[in-house]
């Protein structure tokens, strides 16, 4: 089962770029809209906003369902 998804998936160019490139546009996408991940750095522990870890927390989120929406090709 696990071959024939991946047979799939290959065998569709345009999706597997679409896949392929998914997590980098998501990353970059998050330090657009994300304020505390703008600087390239990491996040400290007692930053200025604390609101920050729930941001990044909900990013992920949202980045992990747009990732296991196009995965499901059924």
């Amino acid at each position: 089962m696990a071959r024939r998804q991946i047979r799939l998936v290959v065998a569709d160019r345009g999706y597997f770029a679409f896949l392929a490139l998914l997590p980098f546009i998501l990353g970059r996408a998050s330090h657009w809209s994300c304020p505390a991940m703008r600087a390239w750095a990491w996040p400290t522990r007692r930053g200025d906003d604390p609101n920050e870890p729930a941001q990044i927390i909900t990013l992920l989120n949202i980045s992990a369902v747009f990732m296991g929406t196009a995965l499901n090709d059924s």
